[in-house]
């Protein structure tokens, strides 16, 4: 049997980040001067994914990801052992015998396993896989929301339903995973022995030594004072997963219009409008009035976003409902935005607020306001525009 050797770096041109300014690195050396550059003072980052091709925005780059992993993410959310639920998806990928990996990541832990690369639509595939193994948000047989996946009406537990397989039924593992990771290309990840500030470690890969030896988190974490090399194997499992049959028929992509595809609310809930929300932009700084100014799109619009979720002049921070009624507001003199709220666009808008206001680590600066043309003062005395 041919043991498969898969890599997870040295392979390019991929994205790096810290985690905010995201530029296309295209070898080792321009991977290294990056990481050199910034580790002292920002944490960092490097995309999942290579690309086939790079284009003139990021977003398009990160539609010509070359998926031949899938990666998964486990935080310390409320009530979530991140210990726990990585052992019971390291164990249930040894019993698949699939090829995976696994990084501490500071406060949780991130697991890559391979795959093969015969999908058709990579991003629908991974999406359904990743719903596979979350687990389903509805009961198929009565409709009503799941308690801990046990339908209170049915009072069974329910198997999951391949989205395009719906004949076939199937056996959800269900563990509890970030859903800012579900099918997204353009994913990026901390860079082993880079420092997680927040969780005052570092970001470390784990070996088959430290997996034996390591019984919580806080263990893991303790060896990740500092940078940790390897003592034994990084890489478990022998074989590729075949994930083909969470594939999408070419029919059924064809009919069903990719661009109308709503965010599928086990991932990011669902996300109303709070058209009530109180906002006045004359009470933003005056960057973020000129920012306003201009049209909004992805990089203007995600600065106007992390202001929205680090204001801290409010007793009150807002939550990503109000986010959207302000976005809404706003649209009103944007065109640009305002298109973003048709039928068509507005699963993208939801999702852009949501990964934003999952990440604590992503916050507006002066510098970015600068770099976008907007500041005006250089004595500007407000203190909710963080350097990070």
């Amino acid at each position: 049997m041919v043991v498969l050797k898969p890599t997870l770096f040295n392979s390019y041109p991929r994205v790096m980040a810290n985690p905010k300014a995201r530029i296309i690195i295209h070898n080792k050396s321009e991977r290294n001067d990056y990481i050199t550059e910034y580790r002292a003072y920002k944490p960092i980052y490097i995309s999942v994914y290579k690309f086939a091709q790079i284009k003139p925005s990021l977003y398009a780059t990160h539609q010509h990801a070359i998926v031949d992993k899938m990666f998964l993410d486990i935080d310390d959310d409320e009530g979530i052992d991140p210990y726990f639920e990585m052992i019971r998806l390291h164990e249930y990928l040894m019993e698949l015998n699939i090829i995976h990996r696994i990084h501490l990541s500071g406060r949780g832990f991130h697991i890559f396993f391979w795959i093969n690369q015969n999908l058709n639509y990579p991003k629908l595939a991974i999406q359904n896989y990743w719903d596979f193994l979350h687990g389903p948000l509805k009961c198929y047989n009565c409709g009503h929301t799941l308690k801990n996946f046990i339908c209170p009406s049915c009072h069974i537990k329910i198997n999951y339903m391949n989205t395009f397989k719906p004949k076939k039924t199937y056996t959800s593992p269900i563990f509890n995973l970030c859903p800012s990771t579900r099918g997204d290309l353009g994913r990026i990840f901390r860079f082993p022995n880079t420092r997680n500030f927040k969780a005052a470690c570092y970001a470390i890969v784990i070996d088959d030594y430290l997996l034996n030896k390591c019984k919580s988190l806080k263990e893991f974490q303790d060896y990740a004072v500092k940078p940790y090399k390897p003592r034994g194997k990084i890489y478990f499992g022998e074989k590729e997963l075949d994930i083909s049959e969470f594939d999408c028929p070419t029919e059924q992509y064809n009919q069903m219009n990719y661009t109308h595809l709503s965010i599928n609310p086990v991932a990011y809930g669902h996300l109303d409008i709070d058209y009530d929300v109180e906002f006045d932009l004359k009470e933003c700084p005056i960057c973020i009035q000129n920012l306003v100014k201009h049209e909004l799109h992805f990089r203007e619009r995600n600065s106007f976003i992390k202001f929205l979720c680090n204001r801290l002049d409010i007793f009150f921070p807002y939550n990503p409902n109000q986010i959207m009624g302000i976005l809404y507001k706003v649209s009103e003199h944007n065109p640009y935005l305002r298109n973003k709220f048709s039928q068509q666009h507005i699963w993208q808008l939801r999702r852009n607020v949501m990964v934003i206001y999952d990440n604590e680590e992503i916050r507006s600066s002066c510098r970015e306001m600068k770099g976008l043309g907007c500041c005006v003062k250089a004595d500007c005395l407000w203190k909710n525009i963080k350097e990070k």
